[in-house]
């Protein structure tokens, strides 16, 4: 499977109400999500750029940084933050988005290198 086509039915899935059925179609997307950004963190980040790419609503824009993005980091943060720093030097749609994540379960050093990049 192509990670765009999944980007892509992340974003479609995100476009129902989270009661609608139509939801039910796109139960794939949430298992690969979930895979990517608990088990594979380079697959993850791919994910997440690839979706920020399609250039989706402010609403999408937020569920990302809340939800994948911060899955990643709470999971991953000691592998992958120095390819997320790099990606927010030369991606400021990506550093945009970072904005968006809260701490939440994410190690505090990890915390503060995400702060730094969003200052």
């Amino acid at each position: 499977m192509e990670i765009n086509e999944v980007a892509m039915g992340w974003v479609e899935r995100w476009a129902y109400e989270v009661d609608d059925p139509k939801r039910d179609e796109f139960e794939w997307v949430d298992e690969f999500e979930y895979v990517a950004t608990h088990e594979i963190p380079e697959v993850g980040l791919k994910l997440i750029l690839a979706i920020l790419t399609l250039e989706p609503s402010s609403h999408l824009i937020k569920v990302l940084a809340a939800g994948p993005l911060e899955d990643l980091l709470a999971n991953h943060g000691e592998k992958i933050i120095e390819k997320v720093e790099s990606e927010a030097k030369t991606n400021s749609k990506f550093a945009l988005l970072l904005s968006g994540v809260w701490q939440n379960s994410i190690p505090d050093k990890i915390w503060g290198r995400v702060q730094n990049i969003c200052k």
